[in-house]
């Protein structure tokens, strides 16, 4: 397997895991901790009321079918198609769905089939339509950027607003740090090593969750200047440690040492960090040549790029840095013309990448 894709797949495992055994753990240790999964796995319905834009009082189950369809037909009838519009269609829609929900709901104790089916045929024709408004253009990834920040990019939620400055701050240290000279082998032999003497020592405090992170940035780095060096490097050993290793961080919030939600943040803010660095690296290594079509790693190199612009969850999006969301802003305009690079040296398009960022946006506006 590629080291590329290993480490894909780590990053992709390593916040859905470890939110998983998070939620068992503060169960078991603090008694806001099922309110605080609450706030970041689900999202709270707002009871509205009142007038809408389409110039109709809700007061009712009636009278939000009634808005909700005039929407529809607003939506069906509109020729603008540009992100601005699309933007403000989905945030009305938003409000809209759960004015509709909440009104909707009480009714279906007399008529629970005819209430959900009515609910979700609305949707689904919605759904369709801003679907097509999404595909009326050929979006790109500056536009995926666009829409992300106007629907997703919220200050940091209060209860993690004082944990995220201070944890910020200790991120911010981290380039000062100088990566050593080393070889492919001996970049990997250090990783290895420092993966395992956590495995071995534990981590049990905020102490021990910033030097982990402090040291493995280092070696992380190291790691990366060889990245294009790797090929077909078996990695699935180094993964699977450095998993585990991440499961003792969010494991040591269990203990009376530090908030529960500090852990997270530190992980949150880790994988933002890993998945722009591994971005950046191969867009550096693509337009420097280190990586060519004929590469075994171009696929997987062009997969990575796009990497950051999965990035959905509104925590892990607020608490990007400044500096980080200009290396996305630098890489959605960078991307198509280093992907092409590798595109035609191939003869052939592995990867769709015009018609990525389409999909992207269309499921941004489809999680609100």
């Amino acid at each position: 397997m590629y080291i590329c894709k290993e480490f894909h797949i780590e990053l992709d495992m390593q916040i859905n895991s470890r939110l998983t055994s998070f939620k068992c753990n503060l169960r078991q240790v603090k008694p806001f901790a099922l309110s605080l999964v609450i706030i970041l796995v689900a999202s709270v319905a707002i009871c509205s009321c009142g007038d809408n834009s389409n110039g109709i009082e809700i007061t009712d189950a009636k009278s939000a079918l009634k808005a909700h369809k005039a929407f529809l037909v607003k939506t069906s009838q509109m020729k603008e198609t540009d992100i601005k519009h699309l933007v403000a269609l989905t945030k009305e829609w938003e409000v809209l769905s759960d004015t509709l929900r909440n009104h909707i709901q009480p009714d279906t104790v007399s008529h629970p089939v005819y209430g959900r089916l009515v609910y979700e045929d609305l949707q689904d024709s919605i759904v369709n339509r801003l679907e097509n408004i999404v595909d009326a253009e050929v979006r790109s990834f500056e536009d995926v950027v666009a829409v992300r920040d106007a629907l997703f990019d919220q200050p940091v939620d209060s209860m993690f607003r004082a944990t995220s400055i201070e944890v910020q701050k200790f991120f911010d240290t981290l380039d000062m740090a100088q990566v050593p000279e080393q070889s492919k082998e001996e970049a990997l032999a250090s990783y290895s090593s420092l993966i395992k003497s956590y495995l071995d020592k534990g981590i049990k405090s905020k102490a021990d969750i910033q030097r982990f992170i402090r040291s493995e940035d280092i070696v992380f780095r190291s790691f990366l200047v060889h990245l294009h060096e790797l090929g077909t490097t078996p990695l699935k050993n180094l993964t699977v440690s450095t998993e585990k290793v991440c499961g003792l961080v969010f494991q040591s919030g269990a203990n009376d040492q530090m908030p529960p939600e500090t852990p997270l943040v530190y992980m949150f803010m880790r994988t933002n960090r890993r998945v722009i660095q591994n971005a950046m690296t191969c867009l550096a290594d693509i337009n420097d040549g280190r990586v060519t079509s004929k590469s075994e790693q171009a696929i997987v190199y062009q997969w990575m790029m796009m990497k950051p612009f999965f990035i959905m969850d509104e925590l892990s999006l607020s608490l990007l840095s400044d500096k980080q969301k200009e290396d996305v802003r630098k890489l959605a305009h960078e991307l198509p013309s280093a992907a092409a690079k590798l595109q035609r040296g191939m003869g052939w398009s592995p990867l769709p990448i015009e018609e990525i960022p389409n999909e992207i946006i269309k499921e941004l506006v489809i999680s609100r």
